[in-house]
């Protein structure tokens, strides 16, 4: 589903930036651009950013994050 059509941006879009650590609403207009056009999406992805998220895949982020930090080094 579309959540920002001023951007193109659909709602998983928007679950993969929250995991990558965009979690608030300054870190997905940085990240997305989203609410910056018309602005009419600003309820729906703060609804999305209170929406509860799996604790598991952000873990296995930062573990695959780790695991790639200390095989670069």
């Amino acid at each position: 589903m579309y959540v920002c059509l001023c951007q193109g941006v659909r709602e998983a879009e928007v679950a993969d930036a929250v995991a990558s650590g965009a979690d608030d609403m300054d870190g997905l207009v940085e990240a997305l651009g989203v609410c910056t056009g018309c602005g009419c999406c600003r309820e729906l992805v703060e609804a999305l950013l209170d929406k509860p998220r799996p604790a598991g895949r952000r873990r296995a982020m930062d573990a695959f994050n780790r695991i790639t930090i200390a095989s670069a080094s």
